[in-house]
């Protein structure tokens, strides 16, 4: 959707897409016999993201057909993210907590590409 002055804004179909998406995934949450909380309406943990987006792209533009035999990697993107749906109905309750990860230590440095001579 294009406003007047030419700027691209996301328009209801996008909401749509979004909250259908959402609640999705909230309801398998849900669903897990091993979640007592499922978090504030509207939010999802962190490891959700990616597959969220990937299952919302499909539902905004659909799959492009490919050539017979070819390997669509779209395809193959959206199948991950439906069995990671799907494997939040048995996931660890513990994996759904609420609670942040300890800070690092000031004695923790990076290691920029795993060496520590690139952090000289």
């Amino acid at each position: 959707m294009r406003s007047g002055n030419g700027n691209s804004q996301p328009g209801p179909r996008i909401d749509a897409i979004a909250a259908q998406v959402l609640a999705r995934f909230r309801g398998v949450i849900r669903a897990n016999p091993n979640v007592s909380h499922v978090g504030p309406a509207g939010t999802l943990p962190d490891f959700c993201f990616e597959f969220v987006a990937l299952i919302g792209r499909l539902g905004q533009g659909g799959l492009n057909p490919v050539p017979e035999g070819m390997t669509d990697p779209r395809r193959d993107e959206y199948r991950n993210a439906e069995k990671f749906l799907e494997s939040l109905r048995t996931m660890e309750g513990a994996a759904f907590s609420e609670t942040d990860s300890a800070p690092a230590s000031p004695t923790v440095r990076p290691a920029y590409g795993g060496s520590p001579i690139l952090n000289s």
